[in-house]
This record gives structure tokens, C-alpha cells and sequence, in this order.
């Protein structure tokens, strides 16, 4: 059960030497004159030397700040300050930013020493990690912890956060907190594969990090982590230690026994079911002229069928394009024609959508036959999906894949994605991907992607869909998590909300903060220990959370909410606009008037007029664009891509409409 950083293949850890060495790492700063009212602050790269220090603090009974690594020379200048006495620890490549903070004759950092946790550096600034290990080498604490810790009340753990109000914070967890964090994560994971062996790419300055860093070691794991993160050194160690979890996706490892239909819960197939049905639609398939250079294009919901076409799809050999199911008329008909020769498959529901591309008279789609998955459609149009089942009913492939795959180049799976530019762009995704994991009837199923809902001061995940047994909808973020308590308030008067009514989520439990470094949460945390996240959203009669909007970004006309998200995603579907963000105008006496500002796309020239009407005629009265449309050339974006809200405030901060 080691800790390995997959970068450096001679760098690998058992849990007992991981303990030894931790042990050695805390004798030696306590030799050094730590003590418990010092911060252990690290500023660096997962590596195994990181993975040692962050159990030397624990042995220690001494709280930890791990600074998330994608931090500068602002951010440390600002918080290093604040933290009273400390021992700093970095590596190589954030030397170079640590250097340029020390360098500050004004910033006063009260540390105690300032230790290098790999390589070599300069021996008037910084202390090797080896030396700690060699002047503890042997030497164990009397006791552990060595410092007394009161669970309830003593810090264990300190993070980044910008909190419910935007600004960043230093997020206090205590250990009771984080204790019972790890207990959650625990009795969710630990029946579920063995062996284990987990990939750790969220860094340890982050939430997830941590408690990732723990719960794999716990359940007995393997952990693997990256000192320099890149695509081919996590690529590199799916082969070469046999990764079976990367980041918390589960990649091919056990069986799912059955594949649950979230609408029907009638309709399941048993691995062996589902490999016979996919054997069946593949076999129709080539007898109704499906070749290698044919795409199998999916515009449906998850069901049952759809998860069968994939796999037949993997055992042809062929590519498939599944188009996310938000997709309308607009992005079929721009799509659709440039993809060559197909065979689309959709549903009842997508149907609508797909008839409507179909009988446009200009619209060129290669299309050898068009599929309905499930229920019944119009036999001028439709092939049923029962009937390729019929057709194939137990027959086989002579071979799997049909068609010979290079799994260097041949191209398994593309996507839709807006990539680095927010201009959406096929994504190409080749078998060799797909192939590098191991595939058997064993082992297909659990690539099941897991969606969470979270945030540091809750440390960190609330909800989770792997605790609805299979039962994920789109847009759930899932059920509660274990030592959790969840309501929804009324955003006006704070009282509690029934099913699918928006509000506020609040949540409640013992993983909940203590409260920020230097900062009163009282406006967070209400007096019976209610944590107001700033998030809206609504939960179902079957308790899945749905996430729809921040507070702090709705538009509030007279007394109705408005989402800008929501008027930004409809404004999307139309054809002339290519980017758009929605921000609220003061007004004299409906308090905002909502505005979008828009990139027009290339060749259309739409008014501002037309587009207010075409958001009046389909959305609800109080999301009208009263304070008009200004078309723009550029749209300020974060650094995660997300619009920059503060920038458009601060744009119409003087308006006041009358």
C-alpha cells in the first residue's frame, strides 16, 4: 500500500515508511522549536515529501495550511503576513515565487525556518526536507498527538476559500470536522474495489486533496501523485502501476451488476444481457450498411438502449458522436451536415427536435437510417430500436472489433466542448484512450461518472450521486452525504421551502467550519448552525439537489429573482448570438432592469430590438431585457472561463434607470 509520485518512478512510500518517516520529519521540528501555536504553511506540488509533512503535523497535534499551488506573489504577500509564527515549506519550481515574497524588506513573515521540500537550494534561505528526515532518522514522539487536541474546538486543517461572498478567505477546519468528512468518504468507497489503486491530481492546498490523501490510505489503497502534473505522466501510470481511479472518476475496474434505467426502473440488463444486446444491434447494423466509415451519431437521454448502442458501437469498431441532449434545432442543423455519413438514434423526447432538422429542405444529412431508442415513431422516419434487436437476436460477431482499430489513430469518440476559446469544437477522443484501460464483461461498467456538490467550508461534499445507487437524472448533483443536514429558505423571509420551490440551500452537520481566519461568519452561519452557502437551487421528492443559480448573481427585479445564467443560456439559442452576458441595471423603482450585452456572430446583422423580442416571447415577463441589448467585441471571462460578473457591475455601476 504505498504513496507513489508517478514523475519520479523511484520515489514510492509503504504506509510504514510513511509513518517512520513522518515521525522523523515531526522529532526533528520539534528540535527545531515548533510548537503548537505554530502553522505548519506548505507552498508546493503534490509529491511523497509533501504526502510525509502533511502526517508529521498530524503526529504533532499542530495545524496545517496547505496553500493551493497556483498561487503568486500577491496572494502570499497578502496572507503570509496574517498568519503569525510558521514554518514554510516549497519545492522547486515555487521557490521562485517564495524567493520574490522574501524578498519584500516591508512583509514581515514570522517564520521560523523555511524548508526545501525536494532538491537542492540556497543554505542561507532554506533547510533541505533530507535533513529533517536524517536528524529524526530512528526517533519516535513519546505520544501522539504530541501536543494535546481538543477534537471539537483545535484547527487541524486551513484552506483557501472565497467563501459565500466572493472574497477570499482562510477557511478554519477543526478536527472533529474533518474526521467526520473522512468518515463519509470512507463508507462510500471502501466496499467498492479492490485492489485500489487512486491517481491524486487535485492538489493538496485544496479540499479534495486532502481528504483524497487520507481516504485512500484508510481503505488501503495505493496512492499515486504527480510533483509535475501533465496528461502523459497520469497516461504513463495507468500502465505502469495500473491505475484504477484517477481524481475520483472511476475508470474500468468492477462490475456494475446492472444498469438501472433512472425513468423505468423496470428496465435493467445484467452484463451478460447487455453484451448479448450489443452483440445483436451490432449484427443489424452491418447488415443494414453500416461500414467503418459510417459515424453512429446519439441524440437521446440515458437509457438503457442508448448504453447498449455504445457498446455495440465499441464492438463494431466504429466511431460514435453522442450530442449532449441540451442540443436544439440550431446546433443539429449546424452539425449534422458536417459529419458525413451517419446513423442518427434519438428518443420521444429529442424526436421533436430532430423532426424539425429533418424537414428543412436545405439541410444535407448523410443519414443511412435514423433510429427511434425507445418507443414508437413514424415508420417513414423511424426504424425501431426493437427491431434491430429482433434482427440480430442471437447472432454474434465473427470478431470484436468488426473493423480493424489502430488504437493510435483511429478515433473511438468525439464530443462537443467549447474548449480553451468558449467557441464550441468537436473533441476528439481516440480508442487508444479507451484501450490503454482494461475492458472485459468484468469490468465495464463502473466508468460511471459521479457528480458532487460541495464547498471548503462544508469540507467539502454535501451531496453525491453515487449515493442514489445508479438513480442520477441530469442536473442533480445528488442526494446528501452521510453527517449532513440540507434546507432550502426562502431568500426574503428565511423560512423553509417544500420540494422543487427555489430558495437558498443552507447545510448543517459536524463537517461544518469553524470559521474563517480573521474574518466574522456570523453573516454565513446562522445562530442554529445553518451555513448559508449563497447557492440556489431545489431539491425533488426523492431528496436529488439541483444547482441552479449563485445569489449574489441573480438580477432582482421589483420583487421577483431573475437568473442570469438562465436568460444567458436562452439568449444562446438563437443563431446571431455567439457569446452573451446578462447583467442587472439599477432602476429608480423596479430595483434592477435586466441587460444582455452580445457578440454578434460573424454575418448576421440582428437588432437589439429583435433580440429583446425574441426573450420577450419565449421567457417570463419578469425576465424581459428591459434595459436592452448592447453588442460588444469581447466578453470578459475568469480565469476558469466563467463570465466575469464583477466587470459588468462595475460597467453599469452609475446607471440609474428611470
Amino acid at each position: 500500500m504505498p504513496y507513489i509520485d508517478a514523475c519520479l518512478e523511484s520515489k514510492w512510500l509503504t504506509v510504514g515508511e510513511l509513518i517512520v518517516s513522518a515521525q522523523a520529519v515531526a522529532t526533528a521540528l520539534l528540535d527545531r522549536g515548533l510548537t503548537k501555536q505554530d502553522l505548519i504553511v506548505t507552498f508546493a506540488n503534490n509529491c511523497v515529501e509533501h504526502s510525509v509533512l502533511v502526517f508529521a503535523a498530524i503526529l504533532l497535534g499542530v495545524t496545517i495550511y496547505p496553500i493551493g499551488p497556483v498561487a503568486n506573489v500577491h496572494e502570499l504577500k497578502t496572507l503570509l503576513p496574517t498568519l503569525g509564527p510558521l514554518a514554510l515549506f516549497t519545492d522547486r519550481d515555487k521557490s521562485v515565487i517564495v524567493d520574490k515574497v522574501l524578498a519584500y524588506p516591508d512583509i514581515k513573515i514570522q517564520s521560523k525556518l523555511t524548508v526545501m521540500l525536494d532538491g537542492l537550494a540556497r543554505e542561507d534561505t532554506y533547510v533541505q526536507f533530507s535533513e529533517l528526515l536524517a536528524e529524526g532518522k530512528g526517533r519516535e514522539l513519546s505520544q501522539i498527538p504530541h501536543f494535546p487536541v481538543n477534537p471539537e474546538t483545535d484547527i487541524y486543517i486551513m484552506l483557501q476559500s472565497s467563501g459565500t461572498t466572493g472574497v477570499p478567505k482562510s477557511v478554519r477546519l477543526s478536527h472533529r470536522a474533518f474526521v467526520a468528512n473522512i468518515y463519509c468518504n470512507i463508507y462510500d468507497r471502501s466496499h467498492h474495489l479492490n485492489p485500489l489503486i487512486f491517481s491524486e491530481i487535485t492538489p493538496f492546498g485544496s479540499i479534495s486533496g486532502q481528504f483524497y490523501l487520507y481516504t485512500y490510505l484508510l481503505i488501503g489503497g495505493t496512492f499515486v501523485m504527480y510533483s509535475r502534473m501533465s496528461e502523459e505522466a497520469v497516461l504513463s501510470s495507468v500502465n505502469n502501476v495500473k491505475l484504477i481511479m484517477c481524481g475520483g472518476a472511476a475508470l474500468p475496474a468492477e462490475v456494475s451488476q446492472k444498469l438501472i434505467d433512472a425513468c423505468l426502473e423496470s428496465k435493467w440488463l445484467t452484463v451478460g444481457e447487455l453484451i448479448a444486446s450489443a452483440q445483436a444491434v451490432a449484427t443489424a447494423l452491418l447488415d443494414r450498411g453500416l461500414t467503418k466509415q459510417d459515424l453512429i451519431v446519439t441524440f437521446a437521454n440515458n437509457c438503457v438502449e442508448h448504453s447498449v448502442l455504445v457498446f455495440a458501437a465499441i464492438l463494431l469498431g466504429v466511431t460514435i458522436y453522442p450530442i449532449g441532449p441540451v442540443a436544439n434545432v440550431h446546433e443539429l442543423k449546424t452539425l449534422l451536415p458536417t459529419l458525413g455519413p451517419l446513423a442518427l438514434f434519438t428518443d420521444r423526447d429529442k424526436s421533436i427536435i430532430v423532426d424539425k432538422v429533418l424537414a428543412y429542405p436545405d439541410i444535407k444529412i448523410q443519414s443511412k437510417l435514423t433510429v427511434m431508442l425507445d418507443g414508437l415513431g413514424r415508420k417513414d422516419t423511424y426504424v425501431q430500436f426493437s427491431e434491430l434487436l429482433a434482427e440480430g437476436k442471437d447472432r454474434e460477431l465473427s470478431k470484436i472489433p468488426h473493423f480493424s482499430v489502430d488504437p493510435e489513430t483511429d478515433i473511438y469518440i468525439m464530443l462537443q466542448s467549447s474548449g480553451t476559446t468558449g467557441v464550441p469544437k468537436s473533441v476528439l477522443d481516440s480508442v487508444a484512450r479507451k484501450h490503454r484501460f482494461r475492458m472485459s464483461e468484468e469490468a465495464v461498467l463502473s466508468s460511471v461518472n459521479k457528480y458532487a456538490y460541495g464547498m471548503t467550508e462544508y469540507a467539502p461534499i454535501t451531496h453525491f450521486t453515487s449515493a442514489e445507487r445508479w438513480n442520477f437524472i441530469p442536473g442533480s448533483a445528488g442526494q446528501l452525504s452521510r453527517n449532513t443536514e440540507v434546507k432550502i429558505v426562502d431568500t426574503n423571509t428565511g423560512n423553509s421551502l417544500p420540494a422543487n420551490t427555489e430558495g437558498q440551500i443552507c447545510v448543517r452537520g459536524p463537517k461544518l467550519f469553524t470559521g474563517y481566519l480573521n474574518v466574522d461568519a456570523t453573516d454565513d452561519i446562522d445562530s442554529e448552525g445553518w451555513l448559508r452557502t449563497g447557492d440556489i437551487g431545489h431539491y425533488d421528492e426523492r431528496h436529488r439537489l439541483f444547482i441552479t443559480d449563485r445569489i449574489k448573481e441573480l438580477i432582482k427585479w421589483t420583487t421577483y429573482q431573475v437568473s442570469p445564467t438562465e436568460l444567458e443560456l436562452f439568449l444562446q439559442t438563437h443563431p446571431s448570438v455567439a457569446e452573451v452576458a446578462v447583467i442587472g441595471v439599477s432602476h429608480r423603482t423596479e430595483t434592477q432592469w435586466p441587460r444582455a450585452y452580445v457578440i454578434r456572430r460573424p454575418g448576421y446583422t440582428t437588432t437589439a430590438q429583435e433580440l429583446c423580442q425574441y426573450v420577450s416571447d419565449s421567457v417570463g415577463f419578469s425576465k424581459r431585457l428591459r434595459a436592452g441589448v448592447v453588442f460588444i467585441d469581447h466578453i470578459p471571462r475568469t480565469n476558469i472561463g466563467k463570465v466575469d460578473r464583477k466587470y459588468f457591475k462595475q460597467l453599469v455601476a452609475n446607471e440609474l434607470l428611470d
